[in-house]
């Protein structure tokens, strides 16, 4: 675990400088910066809608009789989802 004291200042030193950095751009460079960011979020919010789901598959497992049915399901899902990254 790292000393809160040793990792204040430094936090504090790097939000400076990024503040600084985000200061000299200019306005199209801050809306590029902010497209990018927008398009890194709703990425990371589709992956986690993705994973929340293979939860629930998985965790249904327990809740369905024909276990083997559910598992084909699973497959197929993941296969079809390799496909598309494919």
């Amino acid at each position: 675990m790292t000393d809160d004291k040793s990792t204040l200042p430094n936090i504090l030193k790097w939000a400076s400088e990024v503040s600084k950095g985000y200061l000299k751009m200019s306005l199209s460079e801050k809306l590029e910066e902010l497209k990018k960011l927008k398009s890194v979020r709703s990425g990371l919010e589709e992956e986690l809608k993705n994973a929340e789901l293979k939860i629930m598959v998985l965790d249904g497992f327990h809740d369905v009789k024909d276990y083997k049915v559910k598992k084909d399901e699973v497959a197929v899902a993941l296969l079809s989802e390799i496909k598309e990254k494919g």
